[in-house]
């Protein structure tokens, strides 16, 4: 295979690792974010209250 070759078949390889890393960074923020529960809080820093529909 020539060089240009080699670095075409090699593009398909690296995107796809790279998307699966990135997926795999969403859904470690995504669990993390979860378990975080944040508590929101209104301009003088008092607990808002939630607001559940």
């Amino acid at each position: 295979m020539t060089t240009k070759k080699q670095g075409a078949a090699l593009f398909p390889v690296l995107f796809g690792l790279i998307s699966l890393l990135f997926i795999g960074i969403m859904i470690y923020v995504y669990r993390a974010s979860r378990q975080a529960n944040p508590v929101m809080l209104d301009e003088q820093g008092r607990q808002k209250q939630a607001h559940h529909s």
